[in-house]
């Protein structure tokens, strides 16, 4: 906001970027700790948005009130979903979560007289706080950049104790991790419900920022954006959860000026970071030290 103070573009690509990170937060908790893909994660962010704005819009509730109403509903259904996806594993958990995201999405647009149906959700307020209202681009952004703060702060301090060290275990070898006394099933529920609950957040702030939803914006195209999102900032890291969401938000937008190849531009610079970076944009200073301590025979220079 400093440098773009005067610029609500790129205010505006903050905000987004500090949202989808809260988001892709959850979605490593899940993935890149504990192991679990969840191809359904977009739903429970379009779960914290619509709860958020109905009870905003149609009962009057002021956001920081309705955002915890967003986040222990998408909490509770991401420990429903995953009650019953823990009895399945590998592509069939896939599929589960998959079909999950599918079913939201038809429920979004059929519930016409909840949700607006296909046409969306309007009239959402912006959040107030002690008589202050969020309505200037840069005001929310200090708002979600201090969420974001917060939902890094608690994520690291999660996945440091032993409840995230347990979330590691299982990821690695989940026979192990049992034969130690760690319950497998209640920590990945554990790691479910968390994820959840990070983007039922997420969904809250989108809402209240955008203050007007459809069921576009939480697709299953959008819980491929979350894959990508740590895939290429860095799977199992907290600040690679943020990168990510960065790059995979605002790269494309920056690549605008090549008109129809841009896709092919943003594909291309992926396939560069895999193949140079494969754990991801987090583990660039250890490959570029790694490359510094090799002699030009590959030794140690």
């Amino acid at each position: 906001p400093f440098l773009f103070r005067d610029n609500d573009y790129f205010i505006h690509l903050g905000v987004m970027v500090g949202i989808y990170a809260i988001a892709a937060i959850g979605f490593n908790i899940l993935s890149g700790y504990t192991g679990l893909l969840s191809m359904g994660h977009a739903a429970f962010m379009g779960i914290g948005a619509y709860i958020s704005a109905i009870l905003a819009v149609d009962a009057g509730l002021p956001f920081f009130v309705t955002l915890p109403f967003a986040m222990a509903a998408s909490g509770i259904v991401g420990a429903l979903l995953g009650i019953i996806s823990l009895r399945v594993t590998d592509i069939y958990l896939k599929i589960v979560t998959l079909a999950f995201g599918f079913i939201m999405s038809l429920l979004f647009i059929n519930l016409e007289g909840i949700t607006g149906g296909a046409t969306g959700m309007g009239g959402i307020p912006r959040p107030v706080l002690f008589g202050y209202q969020f309505t200037s681009t840069i005001a929310y952004y200090y708002l979600v950049f201090a969420l974001c703060l917060l939902v890094v702060f608690f994520s690291w301090r999660l996945v440091s104790s032993p409840i995230g060290r347990s979330f590691i275990y299982v990821k690695e070898n989940i026979i192990a991790a049992e034969a130690f006394g760690i319950n497998s099933t209640s920590i990945k529920l554990l790691s479910f419900t968390i994820s959840a609950v990070l983007a039922g957040m997420a969904g809250g702030l989108y809402a209240h920022y955008i203050r007007y939803i459809t069921p576009d914006a939480f697709t299953f195209k959008h819980s491929l954006d979350f894959l990508l999102m740590i895939v290429i900032g860095g799977q199992g890291s907290i600040v690679g959860s943020v990168i990510g969401a960065a790059v995979v938000y605002s790269l494309p937008e920056m690549l605008r000026f090549a008109a129809v190849y841009y896709y092919a531009l943003f594909g291309l610079i992926i396939i560069v970071i895999m193949v140079f970076m494969p754990g991801g944009l987090v583990s660039l200073p250890g490959v570029l030290r790694a490359g510094q301590s090799k002699g030009p025979g590959g030794g140690a220079s």
